[in-house]
């Protein structure tokens, strides 16, 4: 997958892709005191990772979007560097401080952000808040 373009124009992948989203982000959100979930798979070379959330399911289509994968967030740190991130937003506020307000926000209080390996690297990853 190069681009959402091209994701969009697969078809057959796109609804492979959005049935696992969708397995993934309705199992997750059963979880015990998890409010939301995201999920970001690797593309163009691992530069960008697209992104949906469980916020999005009950839209229909998944909306994706394309995120800058060297972005300071737990999600991206957790695809690029293969490393889970687990903190209350106490815990993660000086290493991802814009982040933090963002979800501070929205009533999130912890977050835990945990890459998706397969084959020896990271396909992508999922955060729970």
């Amino acid at each position: 997958m190069s681009d959402v373009g091209s994701r969009e124009e697969a078809g057959e992948s796109e609804s492979v892709l959005d049935a696992f989203a969708r397995d993934a982000l309705t199992t997750l959100l059963d979880l015990t005191g998890v409010v939301r979930v995201g999920l970001a798979v690797t593309e163009g070379a691992d530069r960008r990772l697209l992104f949906t959330s469980s916020d999005r399911l009950a839209a229909g289509d998944l909306d994706w979007c394309a995120i800058d994968a060297t972005a300071d967030v737990p999600l991206a740190l957790a695809v690029r560097e293969s490393r889970t991130t687990i903190g209350l937003l106490d815990d993660l506020e000086d290493a991802f401080p814009d982040f933090v307000t963002g979800q501070r926000e929205a009533g999130i209080v912890g977050v835990a952000a945990v890459p998706l390996i397969g084959a020896g690297q990271s396909l992508g990853g999922v955060i729970n808040l």
